[in-house]
C-alpha cells in the first residue's frame, strides 16, 4: 500500500466517522413529521398491553424500551401517542400483585420522559384502583419515585404531603426520597422542602427516642418509622441544602448555623 493511498484511505475513514457523529447529533432533533412505523409500534404496544391473558407483557415491555430510547427524536405527535399508550397500560383488566412488571416499565418510562403530562399521568395512577390500595404499597414506591423523576414542580406539594402526613412507612420513605430529584429548584423552594421534611423528621426522631417505657406502642412505631426513612430523608435533605448530616438533631444544628444566610446552601 503506497503512502498516498494510505493517506487517502485514512482521510476517507475519518470523514465517514465525522459524518456518522454528525448524523448521531442531528438525530437527537425531533423528526419533521410523524413516522408511520412509530405509529405501528405504538399501536402494537397498546394491543400487547391489553392482551386479556397478559401473554404479551414481555412484548409490550420490549416495545416500551425501544420507543423510550428514540423518544427525543420522535415527532411531537408520535411522542404524545407514546405517552398516551403508557398511560393506557394501567387501564383495562388489572394484573395481579405478583405480576407488576409491565406497570413498573410504564412508570419508569413516564419518569424518564418527564414533564407535567407524565407527572399528571403517574399521579392519576396513584389515585386510582387498585394501585392506591395498601396491597399495592410496593408499586406505590415506584410511582412516587417516578413522579419525582419527572421533575414536574407541580407535584412537589403532593410529595411533601405524602412524606410528612401519610402513615405508611413505605410511602413516607418513597415520597421523601423522590423529592431529591428537585435539587435544581431555586433555593427558596428548596428551603421550604427542607424545613417541611426536617420538622416531621425531628418529631419522629424525638418520639422514637422518648424516655418512656420502651414497650410503649407509640415509641415502637416511631422507631420503626425512623429506621425506614432515615437514610432516604438524609439524602433528600442533603440534596436540598448541600449539607451532610445523619440525624435530625445534626440537621437542626446545620440549619441553625445557615438559616440566616444563603452562603452555606448549595447553589
Amino acid at each position: 500500500m503506497t503512502s498516498l493511498f494510505r493517506t487517502t484511505l485514512c482521510a476517507a475513514f475519518a470523514a465517514v466517522l465525522f459524518a456518522s457523529a454528525t448524523v448521531a447529533q442531528e438525530g437527537e432533533k425531533p423528526t419533521a413529521k410523524p413516522d408511520p412505523e412509530i405509529g405501528k409500534k405504538v399501536k402494537q404496544l397498546g394491543e400487547a398491553s391489553r392482551d386479556p391473558k397478559f401473554a404479551r407483557d414481555e412484548e409490550a415491555k420490549n416495545l416500551i424500551d425501544e420507543l423510550l430510547q428514540v423518544y427525543p427524536t420522535l415527532h411531537e405527535k408520535d411522542q404524545a401517542a407514546f405517552r398516551g399508550a403508557l398511560g393506557d397500560v394501567f387501564g383495562g383488566k388489572k394484573r395481579k400483585l405478583d405480576n407488576p412488571g409491565l406497570y413498573r416499565a410504564a412508570a419508569y418510562a413516564l419518569g424518564t420522559i418527564g414533564g407535567p403530562e407524565a407527572g399528571k399521568i403517574l399521579v392519576g395512577v396513584l389515585g386510582s384502583d387498585p394501585y392506591g390500595s395498601r396491597d399495592w404499597l410496593s408499586f406505590q414506591e415506584d410511582l412516587y419515585e417516578n413522579i419525582g423523576r419527572t421533575k414536574d414542580e407541580k407535584q412537589v406539594s403532593l410529595l411533601v404531603k405524602a412524606a410528612t402526613r401519610e402513615p405508611e412507612d413505605q410511602v413516607k420513605r418513597a415520597a421523601g426520597k423522590a423529592l431529591r430529584h428537585f435539587e435544581d429548584l431555586p433555593l427558596a423552594k428548596r428551603r421550604e422542602i427542607f424545613k417541611d421534611l426536617l420538622t416531621n423528621y425531628g418529631e419522629i426522631e424525638s418520639q422514637a427516642n422518648a424516655n418512656v417505657d420502651p414497650s410503649d406502642a407509640n415509641v415502637a412505631t416511631r422507631k420503626r418509622t425512623l429506621a425506614a426513612i432515615r437514610d432516604a430523608w438524609n439524602g433528600t435533605l442533603s440534596a436540598m441544602s448541600g449539607g451532610n448530616c445523619g440525624t435530625s438533631m445534626e440537621w437542626y444544628k446545620w440549619y441553625s448555623d445557615n438559616k440566616g444566610s444563603d452562603k452555606g446552601w448549595k447553589k
